[in-house]
């Protein structure tokens, strides 16, 4: 009988033709975030230095191309060939820096040199005047050429014939990196290591537009390794933001859509080989297909952006979601002639009960400071509820015939006896298994307890070509296993440099201790307002001087080119005494220098310190206690290593308050399930029983807690309760007969636990560390509840229960 008249259906159509259009908008407004940090505590110190890290000193455009060559000749050979390429496509890169400014145009330093000296204090800018001035311009030229006639050194002779007054010498000050040896951020020692920063022409704000970037750069390489200006042997890698955006979004997409299609796979395998039926599971494929269609479009309007990482949605839906229909169809198989209403009324009741405490325990990672798991938990929440309701709703069409006797509905499952006798003979074998198989895992356990990964390796990808190319650029340069960096903010320049001298005196104490084993801080390049409002009077008299000392450079048998470097530096002078702001010098060259460790933002200013260790500490943990007195007031201390002991500080944190929450579900779902104590202890029973054969899997296989798959935990108390419950209602439905209900629900669990440990397991290939890990503890996690609430369960309810059979 039709339960809606006519006029009713048409609106209940067109309300679903219309739910349409919300859904469409939502795929359409759909955008995915490929920053990693976007999926942590905002306000840990930890994520705040790293993101103002990236926000201001790693350029979403710069890309770090390394060079690996058999020998010095070679590597700059190669790099020389890659920079002329590059420079002659513009449309491709706005700018190259291969090795210092300076040393490809020798002018170009001049203004940051200029700069330099207007800073230094009034006496030594005054000095000057001795060098620049009259007498004293001709007694500097003098001396400049009774060097230059007792010099053997070419670097010497070229330098003071261009600087024949010796002004790129400053006393007291250096270049950022000066403590090490000259164009360490270039080459390696040997030579045979070089680097190339490159700075992508059009705005890189996608992975895909990054990806397109980097495979014309690609082209451009493998152009000149057929032309043979790269040699066979020469190895090319890159490395930097767009790198890094590429890659992960990339294999985080593909990881997406292996994953999914791989648990269709298997479900429709299993699901055939249990069935041997073509209609009911395309219905099913359909269904999981529209639940997760529905899912990314409710994300998407919801949400908007979604980050790349919590894609990983998908396949945990999809082994979720499954189970429904999987259920309801084992049901039906096993009640021929049944009416579909009642097949779906007999199994509404576990499947409500099951998607509530699924949904509820990936509601309550929302609890966590980490907006990625709770981005994840509300697209898997909203996923199950919506599955939920498709699979009860159009999972079943019709029901197979029935059977000509009562007898003939138990044996339509094959393997199942009217009576339960059998049972009562296999008891003190399973008491005995399931007592050797606890006291075995909780054994593994106490001999060989959990351990803990408080690492940042779970946010990275697993083989990313782009992290080994900046380990091997930190390993060839010479820059330590470990950098650092120190972020300090400033209101303006005096506040920032008044933070950078504190800075810089416990970096001196910390270098003197031997904990770091160098630095490198913007201190001495940093204008200061005082001294440069105190050399503006002498400034002008030096710009005024530039018709004099032509006269004396002449005069001195030195070239007019000689005095092209004190001409541009005297300009750089005037230009600096004219205005009463402070001072920045602004070509390419200096531009370079200070876009290394300084940023203006609209609060102020941003400098950066990088800090290199003398001897890498035993872990995060002591990484943290070695600086922990570094950091100032304000200054934020930034590292993945730091990074990863700070998030799983926040973790363990918040974790006993997410599982009290998610017991507390439980509990409710059990009692509201059942009305009873017994069902709720023994619940409770498996429940525990099956988190000591998961721990004892993860000792098994050596595997260790981490930051992400702590959140397996909830995660698994809400999918393995679902097997509690499923099996103690079939356990009253079939007044107790063990071997009916491993028949009906035991068989759909079986493929429930298999394509659901599927979804999981399909994680464990993840590009991503932290989701494989995840996949890996979800998936062994799902399979012991299954081994427990199916073989085990029912002879504890049976024992919980004695004789008594209650009612359905």
């Amino acid at each position: 009988m039709n339960v809606l008249h006519p006029p009713l259906k048409r609106l209940a159509r067109t309300a679903c033709w219309l739910l349409l259009i919300p859904l469409a908008a939502g795929l359409v407004r759909l955008r995915l975030d490929t920053e990693v940090l976007d999926l942590l505590p905002p306000g840990l110190p930890e994520v705040r230095g790293l993101r103002l890290y990236h926000e201001y000193f790693a350029n979403q455009r710069d890309c770090l191309i390394t060079v690996q060559a058999p020998n010095a000749e070679m590597a700059e050979e190669a790099s020389r060939a890659l920079v002329s390429r590059l420079r002659a496509r513009p449309d491709l890169v706005t700018r190259i820096t291969w090795q210092p400014p300076w040393l490809e145009q020798p002018l170009a330093g001049v203004e940051f040199i200029a700069a330099l000296w207007f800073n230094q204090a009034p006496e030594i800018f005054g000095a000057l005047t001795n060098r620049l001035l009259g007498a004293g311009a001709e007694q500097t030229l003098a001396a400049t050429k009774e060097r230059l006639a007792v010099t053997f050194s070419p670097a010497d002779l070229a330098a003071l014939a261009r600087d024949p007054f010796g002004l790129l010498e400053l006393p007291g000050a250096s270049l950022p990196g000066s403590d090490t040896p000259a164009g360490r951020l270039f080459h390696s020692a040997d030579g045979s290591f070089r680097v190339l920063f490159v700075e992508a022409q059009p705005p890189l704000p996608t992975y895909r537009q990054c990806a397109e970037w980097l495979g014309q750069v690609d082209q451009i390489v493998a152009a000149a390794r057929t032309e043979g200006a790269i040699s066979a042997d020469t190895v090319i890698r890159y490395t930097g933001r767009p790198v890094f955006l590429a890659e992960t979004a990339t294999s985080m997409e593909r990881d997406m859509i292996s994953s999914v299609f791989g648990t269709l796979v298997i479900v429709s395998g299993l699901f055939y080989w249990a069935h041997r039926s073509w209609r009911p599971l395309l219905r099913l494929l359909a269904l999981l297909l529209a639940t997760l269609a529905i899912t990314l479009a409710i994300g998407g309007l919801w949400f908007g952006t979604l980050n790349v990482i919590s894609l990983g949605f998908a396949a945990i839906l999809i082994g979720l979601v499954v189970d429904y229909g999987l259920i309801q169809h084992q049901e039906m198989m096993a009640r021929p002639g049944h009416p579909v209403g009642a097949i779906r009324r007999a199994v509404a009741g576990g499947i409500g009960w099951s998607a509530v405490t699924t949904a509820g325990a990936f509601l309550t990672l929302n609890l966590t400071s980490l907006p990625g798991l709770g981005e994840l938990g509300w697209l898997v929440a909203v996923g199950v509820a919506t599955g939920a309701a498709l699979m009860l709703g159009f999972a079943l069409k019709s029901a197979p015939p029935a059977p000509a006797t009562a007898r003939a509905l138990l044996q339509a499952v094959p393997g199942v006896a009217p009576d339960d006798a059998s049972a009562s003979r296999v008891r003190p074998v399973t008491a005995a298994v399931t007592t050797v198989a606890l006291l075995a895992g909780a054994a593994l356990l106490v001999g060989q307890p959990p351990r803990f990964d408080r690492s940042a390796s779970a946010l990275r990808l697993r083989g990313s070509t782009a992290f080994e190319a900046a380990q091997e650029l930190q390993e060839k340069l010479g820059l330590g296993a470990h950098p650092l960096w120190m972020v300090i903010p400033g209101r303006d320049e005096g506040d920032a440099r008044r933070r950078m001298v504190e800075v810089d005196e416990r970096l001196r104490r910390a270098q003197a201790g031997g904990t770091i084993e160098s630095y490198a801080l913007p201190l001495a390049i940093w204008p200061q307002p005082d001294h440069q409002a105190a050399n503006r009077s002498t400034a002008r008299l030096l710009a005024g001087q530039l018709q004099p000392l032509r006269r004396s450079v002449l005069a001195a048998g030195f070239t007019a080119e000689s005095l092209d470097l004190t001409a541009t530096m005297l300009q750089v002078w005037a230009k600096a005494a004219e205005s009463d702001q402070t001072f920045w010098p602004t070509d390419d060259a200096s531009r370079w220098v200070f876009d290394q460790s300084v940023a203006r933002t609209d609060a102020g200013w941003i400098v950066l310190a990088t800090v290199h260790l003398r001897h890498a500490p035993p872990g995060p943990e002591g990484l943290a206690d070695a600086l922990r007195d570094l950091p100032g007031n304000g200054v934020l201390l930034a590292s993945w290593e730091l990074l990863g002991a700070g998030l799983f500080a926040v973790v363990a944190r918040e974790l006993p308050g997410i599982l009290s929450v998610m017991a507390l579900l439980i509990t409710a779902a059990l009692a509201f399930a059942f009305r009873a104590w017994r069902p709720i202890a023994l619940g409770w029973s498996s429940l525990a029983a099956a988190a000591v054969l998961l721990g004892a899997i993860m000792a098994g296989f050596g595997w260790s807690w981490n930051l992400m798959n702590l959140m397996a935990l909830p995660l698994l108390l809400g999918a393995g309760v679902d097997y509690s419950i499923h099996v103690q209602l079939a356990l009253r439905r079939h007044h107790g007969n063990i071997t009916a209900v491993r028949h009906t629900v035991g068989r759909a669990l079986f493929l429930c636990a298999a394509t659901t440990a599927a979804g999981f397991g399909s994680m464990s290939f993840s590009s991503n560390a932290g989701l494989a890990s995840l996949g890996q503890v979800c998936a062994a996690g799902i399979l012991s509840s299954y081994v427990v609430a199916v073989h085990l369960l029912p002879f504890w309810w049976r024992w919980a229960h004695g004789t008594r059979r209650p009612e359905p």
